[in-house]
């Protein structure tokens, strides 16, 4: 007779279960060609080759993106555009993806009714990195870096990360 009254507590639960996705999931695929399906895990050996700053108001968002779009598909890498326009936020999110390690990520977030602050009001910051096949993707760095600067018609601050230092050879002979 006590299970027949608490009847509804599993019903309560699987509802609350169910209702924990994201309100905005990612695309179909993201998750595992961006970051190899598990974000914690990959990141802990990604590299980070160079990030911009790109001059990019907003008004602007729809060229970047066709740019990003251009070179993803020459390169033959997976393009993923996430932005979204909402009461509270105009975001911008692009990301240029490859299964065998490439994460390129363009983000940008201006907050309509906030006053936070942002030291770059008029700018995109875009990623380049790798969690995976580390050479292959730090040329693919090297090449959108000359292809930003060539296409870009507004400002872009670089800044390349040092190369991982390599291991010291082994002792043992």
């Amino acid at each position: 007779m006590r299970w027949h009254r608490r009847f509804w507590i599993p019903v309560l639960a699987a509802s609350a279960l169910g209702a924990c996705e994201p309100v905005h999931p990612p695309p179909a695929g993201y998750e595992q060609t961006c970051y190899g399906g598990n974000y914690r895990k990959t990141y802990v050996d990604s590299v980070t080759f160079v990030t911009f700053l790109v001059q990019a108001p907003e008004r602007d968002w729809g060229e970047l993106s066709a740019l990003l779009t251009r070179y993803g598909r020459a390169q033959e890498v997976e393009v993923f555009d996430t932005s979204l326009v909402r009461d509270n936020v105009h975001y911008f999110g692009v990301s240029l993806c490859h299964d065998e390690g490439l994460f390129l990520y363009a983000s940008k977030q201006n907050w309509v009714k906030s006053d936070s602050y942002d030291p770059h009001p008029e700018s995109v910051n875009i990623i380049v990195s790798g969690y995976a096949n580390h050479d292959r993707w730090r040329s693919f760095a090297e090449s959108f870096a000359k292809y930003l600067g060539e296409n870009w018609r507004g400002s872009v601050a670089v800044s390349w990360q040092p190369a991982p230092a390599a291991p010291p050879p082994s002792a043992a002979k």
